[in-house]
């Protein structure tokens, strides 16, 4: 049929119309997401907990029992007897104390009486002179109390603003707290999904398009995956399901997961017309019946590995379990009902190869052991990385080396620490703390505590009382009155803060020092500080704080990590048995596999990597991609009953096989350009494991389950020959 006949169908009939109704279809979902979904990715002021998760109980606990309110901190370094600084700290005190959400601030300006009376004050030289072991007054602390909200964005640029205005060479500001450090991580990730998502697409439409060279499939495969993408955040907002701050990957995730079951329709397809054997009326058909079942069985490995990721205990990766598993299943679902109609307008290839593809059939015809034996030797050094792997990176390692909020942060992690750690105590035999024996003991805690290496400033009871034990009037009042000096306005109320009603349970708040953990993981920093609790006299009930929050989310991270491996590494052994039915060849499937994530673990230890939250997915990313290959290549060789013909099947999908490594690679690779380290590191472990994933499915695979395969075929025993009948 002409294309001048065909334009006198009905409309319906037109070969266009179904491609033009697809891409009419992506643009109504990308309005209705635009106009239902919140796509900023949302981080919340727990530091990527929930209020129901477990690891937040003890902090919300404590933040009840004690009333603690969120906290911004603000340092100021330069000479805190200057008649300009004293001016300047007045000037920003009463600038943050006009703010809306501002509950209340200590600051030279607020509080102390003069500067020399807080150099002397227990309490007041700790919560604002800022110091350090070189000098005892290097600046001062504006610890500014903040009403507890759900999100302090506004509140934290215009702290921001004041911090423009103000900082100067005499007064140089930095600024630090929960809310501050979260919701710059969520700016970041915004910035990147603004900046990368656009250019990851033309990445991976690069990709396809040099493999390909059809402008059809080219515009299929972007309708196919952004279709996938915009109805995935759609169905999320239809259950009512929060996508997390890991939403800003879900983009390139959910898109890479459908273009891969559409590279491999389109490289069956190529077959298919290259080898003339079915009409081209039956090619797109043929493609998808070839394809179909292999993409089924990923689409399952791929879900039920997105499934394991519910079973962890940090709500974030929770969160992208259930996103990915939605996506892998829109994925095959989209890839299948859309793509066909774009398909069929392409062109089908010439039967004549190019030189390239000429040349890289010869070249996978070849042997491989050596590439199998290099590939073990660079696995060797990868595992010789495995110590190096840091799961518990500083709060810092967030933000850029050299940049403001970086430099922020360690400047006030020097100057008392950065990242607060909360322990609530009781005395080891349930007494009230209104005697002169239990505060002697709490000040011998307090001396303590200062002096470990990773503890900066401490405020606690102690501290507070001091002021009150150190009056002159002090040596006529009673305990009772003396805790009652705590709720006076005299201090600012701080005292509530740090003692219960009955005087039974107090808080020490310690401010930690993330620069000198030197490797230390935190868990194993808060034991030592509780054992320190206990060996003074006291039973600690309760701990929190951000410092406990991050180590306990590392731990869990670290977990997860270990469980998507493992879980995708056995799910994968299972259907590849499903679906070879060779226990041999399942074998082999799980032995070229562990090369991958390896290969990405050992290159994160030795590029000083930190695995977070944030990147840890791309290994998974990595393996998931490697599942894909995998199924295909082996629906691909089976022949017959034990009998495999896995030279067959990498010479006729590499060529998808290497679109699908080479979309990911360059997709992600333009995360290296982010200003955010955790995107980067992200892209790096991609780039990594994609590369990995095309050398293990086309070289090592193979190589690992012919020798599998032959060595099964040598221990059969030769069937019993008929006996030749004499002449």
């Amino acid at each position: 049929m002409s294309i001048h006949s065909s334009t006198r169908l009905p409309f319906f009939l037109h070969p266009l119309f179904r491609p033009a109704l697809h891409a009419l279809f992506a643009l109504a979902c990308a309005a209705a997401m635009f106009a239902f979904v919140e796509l900023k990715p949302r981080i919340g002021g727990n530091f990527f907990f929930s209020s129901d998760d477990p690891q937040l109980q003890g902090s919300k606990r404590i933040e009840a029992l004690f009333e603690l309110p969120p906290q911004i901190i603000l340092t100021a370094e330069g000479d805190v007897r200057s008649r300009p600084y004293l001016t300047r700290a007045a000037s920003l005190t009463a600038a943050l104390q006009r703010l809306n959400g501002v509950q209340s601030i200590f600051s030279l300006g607020a509080g102390p009486s003069s500067v020399n009376d807080a150099m002397k004050s227990p309490l007041w030289s700790r919560l604002v002179i800022a110091a350090d072991e070189q000098d005892y007054s290097r600046g001062s602390n504006f610890i500014v109390n903040l009403e507890p909200r759900d999100d302090y964005g506004e509140l934290v640029e215009r702290i921001n603003a004041f911090k423009g205005r103000y900082d100067s060479p005499e007064f140089r500001l930095a600024v630090s707290g929960t809310p501050y450090v979260v919701h710059e991580i969520q700016k970041k990730l915004v910035d990147d999904m603004k900046s990368f998502s656009l250019a990851a697409v033309l990445g991976f439409s690069a990709v396809i398009f040099a493999i390909y060279r059809s402008g059809w499939i080219l515009f299929g495969a972007i309708v196919c995956g952004a279709t996938a993408t915009f109805l995935d955040f759609l169905t999320l907002r239809l259950l009512g399901v929060d996508p997390g701050p890991l939403s800003a990957n879900l983009w390139s995730i959910v898109a890479i997961l459908t273009l891969s079951h559409v590279v491999f329709i389109s490289g069956n397809w190529e077959l298919l017309a290259r080898s003339g054997k079915v009409p081209r009326s039956e090619l797109v058909r043929a493609a998808l019946r070839e394809t179909g079942t292999a993409s089924l069985w990923s689409m399952i490995t791929n879900s039920l590995g997105f499934l394991t990721l519910l079973f962890t205990a940090a709500k974030p990766i929770r969160q992208f379990g259930l996103a990915g598993m939605v996506g892998a299943i829109l994925a095959l679902v989209v890839a299948y009902s859309l793509f066909p109609a774009y398909l069929r307008m392409a062109t089908p290839p010439s039967k004549r190869e190019s030189r390239f593809a000429t040349a890289t059939r010869r070249y996978l015809s070849g042997p491989h052991a050596t590439v199998v034996i290099v590939m073990i030797v660079l696995a060797l050094i990868g595992v010789a990385g495995f110590h190096k792997v840091d799961t518990q990176p500083p709060l810092y390692s967030y933000f850029e080396k050299g940049g403001r909020l970086r430099e922020d942060l360690l400047r006030i992690d020097h100057l008392g620490g950065s990242s607060p750690f909360y322990i609530a105590l009781k005395g080891q035999n349930g007494e009230d703390f209104r005697n002169s024996r239990s505060y002697l003991q709490l000040w011998q805690l307090q001396v303590a505590l200062e002096r470990h290496r990773i503890v900066g400033e401490v405020i606690s009871l102690p501290v507070l009382l001091g002021e009150v034990v150190n009056s002159p009037f002090a040596p006529y009042l009673s305990w009772d009155k003396i805790y009652a000096f705590l709720d006076l306005p005299a201090l600012g109320k701080p005292g509530r803060g740090f003692v219960t009603e009955d005087r039974k349970t107090a808080l020490f708040v310690l401010r930690m020092k993330e620069s000198e953990l030197g490797g230390a993981s935190r868990e194993a920093v808060i034991k030592d500080l509780l054992q320190l609790v206990r060996d003074k006299g006291f039973d600690p009930i309760l701990t929190g704080g951000l410092f406990e929050l991050t180590g306990q989310l590392s731990t869990l991270v670290s977990k997860s990590l270990l469980q998507g491996v493992f879980g995708l590494s056995g799910m994968l052994f299972l259907i590849a048995l499903i679906v070879s039915r060779s226990l041999r060849l399942s074998s082999a499937v799980a032995c070229s596999l562990v090369f991958v994530p390896v290969g990405v673990l050992g290159a994160a230890g030795h590029l000083h990597l930190p695995l977070e939250i944030i990147s840890t997915p791309g290994i998974n990313l990595a393996m998931g991609l490697g599942v894909d290959e995998t199924i295909h290549l082996i629906h691909r060789s089976r022949k017959g009953r034990g009998e495999f013909d896995l030279e067959e099947a990498k010479m006729t999908l590499w060529r998808p096989i290497s679109a699908s490594c080479g979309m990911l690679a360059l997709g992600f690779s333009v995360f290296w350009l982010s200003h955010f380290p955790p995107s980067r590191n992200m892209g790096w472990l991609v780039v990594i494991g994609s590369v990995l994933a095309l050398v293990v499915m086309l070289l090592i695979f193979p190589t690992i389950a012919d020798g599998f395969l032959r060595l099964g075929r040598r221990r059969q025993k030769p069937l019993p020959q008929p006996e030749r009948e004499a002449a």
